[in-house]
Formats: structure tokens, C-alpha cells, sequence
């Protein structure tokens, strides 16, 4: 099973499609109601390579076959206006996009902007909107879902960075925003250089936080290596600056580093119970007042 990191559901591997292989390779897990929530379904690629190869042709493939139609008849069949009419449709659809992105990419990068959740969910629900127009289409624009996946990634990846948030961003959602990004690639533009520069910045904090938690997992063998929990304990301070890492490697740092060690549950239940019979109850006031007499 699998646990998702952004709501603490359980899966199983079999229900959300990932193989044993695929479980062991994978940092952060999105489930496909969280993928929903987050209007994310658009990185589905098996749901967009069945759609694109069955019901959805590429729009030149469509505007090639319209050409050679009017090339090779006399009279055009019927029908042939309708298609060319919808023609028409997707490329006010895929113009509209190209001027969102553009407008997009010259609007000035401003960190104060992003801090503020108003304009952040102005600009999520423009792009959802848009890319609603584009998924719901007969025809794939890959170019204009690629370009508006980029921008919805740039918005959520501020939001959770700059945004006020009263705590750092958790590794596992900063893992599954790189993940967004190769899942993406080839096509995947950054509209500015700032968002490029932002992600090169996430992508090496994640490495770094990596490399802590396998050195924090090889701790569970090594319960004796105190000056090595102590590093990763100093470590972890350095890190949380910037990301919150996960609760178990930390718990399990802390303890080593205060020279605890791991007892079975056995051994916890009979400590717990010689504290709670050795505990005093205090007398209450009818007690003190009866000794008295």
C-alpha cells in the first residue's frame, strides 16, 4: 500500500496502477483525488495518449486533410463546412491560450503578488478555464496544453513557496512538483526565467533533503552512532528553513541524538506501568481536612 502525502490516504498499489517496481522508485504520491482537487488531471498521460490517439487527431493532421479535400474536389462534400467552421473554433481557442501565456510571460515577477492567495486563485481559475476549452475539444492542442500545464505549474509552485504560509512546505508536495515537471517533459517552457531559476532552486534543496533522510534511514541500524545523529540533527535545522522534512526520520534523529534507545513495546508497556504505580495521588481537600482531625 501507499500512503498519499498531500491528504494521509492509503492506497493500494493495484487501485491507483503503480507497479512494485514504480513503489520503490517514488518520492511523493498524489492520489487521483487529490490530482482532481488540484486540477491536475491534464498530467494524466495515459488519459491523454488514449484520448489523443482515439477520438482527439492533432489539429494539422486535421487542417492537412481539409487541404488536400479542397485540392482534389470540385465540390466540397457535405459536411466539409462544419468541419471547417469548428477549424476555425480551435484556433480562437488556441489564440486565446497563446495570449494568456504571453501575457503571462510579460507580466513582471513579483514576489509580494504570490503572497497574496487572491491572485494567485484569479490566475489558477483563468488557466483551469482555459484548459478545460482545450481537454474538451475533438481536436489535440498539445502546444496549448503543454503551454498552460507550464503556467499552472509556475502558479502552485509560488503559492506554496512564496505564499504566507505559517510553516515550510512539506518535501513530499516540493517532491511531486518536480515530479509535475519530468512528467511533462520534452515541451515543458518556463514562461520566465525567474520560474526556471525557481525550480532549479526547489530541485536542490529536494537533493539535499534526499541525501538527509538515506542517511537518517541507516540510522535504524546504527542506534550507536550518536555523533552522526547529532550531524543530521544539526542538519535538519539548516534544512526546516526552507522545507518541513518528514516526522518519522525526524523523530528517529532526535532520539538517537538524545542517546535514546529503541525498546520493544514489551519493555515500554511494564516502564509505563511501574510510572503509573509509582505516581502519587494527591490527597483532596475532604482527606487533608479528615488527617487533620
Amino acid at each position: 500500500m501507499i500512503c498519499c502525502d498531500f491528504c494521509d490516504e492509503w492506497y493500494h498499489s493495484n487501485c491507483v496502477d503503480l507497479s512494485p517496481r514504480e513503489l520503490d522508485g517514488i518520492e511523493a504520491f498524489r492520489c487521483p483525488r487529490c490530482s482532481r482537487r488540484q486540477n491536475l488531471y491534464y498530467l494524466d498521460k495515459k488519459l491523454v495518449r488514449r484520448e489523443s490517439l482515439g477520438r482527439r487527431p492533432a489539429l494539422a493532421r486535421v487542417e492537412n486533410c481539409v487541404a488536400q479535400m479542397q485540392a482534389q474536389l470540385v465540390a466540397c462534400p457535405p459536411g466539409a463546412q462544419e468541419l471547417m467552421a469548428y477549424i476555425h473554433a480551435v484556433k480562437g481557442v488556441e489564440n486565446d491560450v497563446s495570449t494568456f501565456v504571453r501575457d503571462f510571460a510579460l507580466r513582471p515577477f513579483s514576489p509580494a503578488a504570490y503572497a497574496t492567495l487572491d491572485y494567485v486563485r484569479t490566475q489558477e481559475v483563468a488557466v483551469v478555464q482555459l484548459m478545460e476549452r482545450v481537454t474538451s475539444l475533438e481536436v489535440g492542442l498539445e502546444t496549448a496544453q503543454l503551454q498552460l500545464g507550464a503556467v499552472h505549474w509556475c502558479l502552485r509552485a509560488c503559492q506554496l513557496v512564496l505564499g504566507r504560509n505559517n510553516h515550510a512546505p512539506r518535501y513530499a508536495h516540493l517532491a511531486a512538483l518536480l515530479q509535475d515537471v519530468r512528467s511533462q517533459e520534452p515541451g515543458f517552457v518556463f514562461p520566465r526565467e525567474e520560474y526556471r531559476m525557481m525550480q532549479l532552486t526547489i530541485a536542490e534543496r529536494v537533493n539535499k533533503a534526499a541525501q538527509w533522510m538515506r542517511a537518517a534511514k541507516t540510522l535504524e541500524v546504527e542506534e550507536w552512532n550518536v555523533e552522526k545523529a547529532r550531524r543530521l540533527q544539526r542538519e535538519a535545522e539548516e534544512l526546516g528553513a526552507y522545507l518541513e522534512l518528514p516526522a518519522a526520520e525526524l523523530q528517529l534523529v532526535q532520539n538517537i541524538a538524545a542517546g535514546h534507545v529503541h525498546q520493544t513495546v514489551g519493555a515500554v508497556d511494564v516502564e509505563e506501568e511501574e510510572e503509573e504505580e509509582e505516581e502519587v495521588i494527591p490527597d483532596s481537600p475532604s482527606a487533608v481536612a479528615w488527617n487533620k482531625q
